[in-house]
């Protein structure tokens, strides 16, 4: 099998970002030591300076300087540095006709980028979430604005792919046939797996996720008072953003100031560990792709409790609760429910780990191999193309 040459484009990737950030490092780690997959990763540094790294000999991150501010989210700003800076470097550093293909993680501003070059260079798309039209309230007026754009960028690829049903369902509202496929998020099931033992003290519930709006921590924190009213519990918050004021000060508002730790951001390789502290994940959010976290502390052995979004019930097999409506009271009702019986709780950690193993970034890995392979091969030039590399745009559209 020759080998196969890919320019990847995220404009997050570790530290910056978060779960398709750590999705793009663990796909990188699984293709370095992978026959047959060269890739070069264009993406932001968090510093001022250009930085090449080599993962191994056929795998490369190029991180340019996009004047960062945050490490877990994005300016406006800092997005679009990233897109006409992206666009230079790979005109100058990477030339085109040596790749088989792109995989752009996001439509935008990613997918715009090898949007611009479909004739020449076919390219595949990975959904995420908020590059979805309808994903993120907050992104309402984005949406409405840049739709038309999202549908080019998606009807220009090879092949689009959502990490979960729900974001492909999500997706086909604003593009009803547009072929969208799923590869689901993996997880390291080595790095993250259950520690023997356990300290004494309350109950700890553990939530890992950046501190914005979309993730839901406010409800968490005001269910605590009903919980707190008939349990002894702590709530320890692990991730940074910019809503770490505003969750404190309404800790204090309702009294539960106690019970609550936001520990801030932590390097991946300490969460099995963070885990390993906890007795229950709770995942609030109000929309998700498939969330990374959860994935790993189903992996590391803990009961589960999530909203229904971006696939969470499709990982909940007798391993934690679904909450359907996202309030307070709902998830008070939810934890209390989940840890009123410490049997059930082992059973649901246990069970947790099983449907855990049932993933893998090596997985997740092959299944884009393929999909590169399909790609490369629908886009080898024939003999009575017009296109001196590839062939025309039209012989890679699904």
């Amino acid at each position: 099998m020759r080998k196969l040459h890919v320019l990847l484009l995220n404009y997050e990737y570790p530290p910056l970002g978060g779960g398709a950030a750590n999705a793009t490092r663990q796909l990188l780690l699984e293709f370095a030591s992978m026959q047959g997959v060269a890739v070069d990763l264009v993406t932001s540094s968090p510093n001022s300076e250009l930085d090449v790294e080599r993962l191994s000999a056929d795998v490369t991150i190029h991180r340019l300087p996009v004047d960062k501010k945050g490490m877990h989210y994005c300016r406006q700003r800092e997005v679009l540095a990233y897109l006409f800076k992206a666009r230079r470097y790979i005109h100058a550093e990477l030339p085109l006709r040596r790749y088989d293909l792109a995989h752009a993680f996001f439509a935008l501003p990613s997918g715009l980028l090898c949007y611009r070059h479909r004739g020449t260079l076919p390219y595949i798309v990975s959904l995420r979430g908020s590059d979805v039209p309808g994903f993120n309230k907050r992104l309402a007026l984005h949406y409405s604005l840049l739709k038309p754009l999202v549908r080019r960028v998606w009807s220009g690829a090879a092949s689009v792919i959502a990490n979960s049903d729900d974001l492909r369902s999500l997706a086909l509202r604003t593009s009803p046939l547009q072929l969208v496929d799923v590869i689901a998020n993996g997880v390291d099931t080595n790095d993250f797996q259950p520690r023997a033992g356990r300290r004494e003290g309350p109950l700890r519930i553990l939530a890992v996720s950046r501190l914005i709006e979309r993730k839901g921590l406010d409800i968490l924190i005001r269910a605590l008072p009903g919980i707190l009213e008939r349990q002894h519990v702590s709530l320890q918050i692990v991730g940074g953003g910019n809503l770490k004021d505003s969750l404190l000060n309404l800790a204090a508002g309702l009294g539960v100031a106690e019970a609550v730790t936001l520990t801030g951001y932590v390097p991946h390789e300490r969460l099995p560990e963070i885990y390993n502290e906890a007795d229950l994940f709770v995942l609030p959010s109000h929309a998700e792709g498939m969330s990374n976290a959860l994935l790993e502390a189903m992996a590391c052995g803990l009961p589960v409790i999530a909203t229904d979004t971006g696939g969470s019930s499709n990982l909940l097999h007798g391993n934690g609760l679904v909450v359907g409506e996202n309030t307070p009271s709902s998830w008070s009702k939810a934890i209390l429910e989940a840890t009123s019986d410490k049997t059930a709780m082992r059973d649901m950690a246990q069970a947790s780990r099983s449907v855990a193993l049932n993933y893998s970034w090596n997985s997740v890995a092959r299944k884009y191999r393929d999909v590169y392979l399909k790609v490369a091969k629908m886009s080898e030039p024939t003999l009575d193309s017009k296109n001196s590399v590839y062939g025309p745009a039209s012989s890679h559209k699904t």
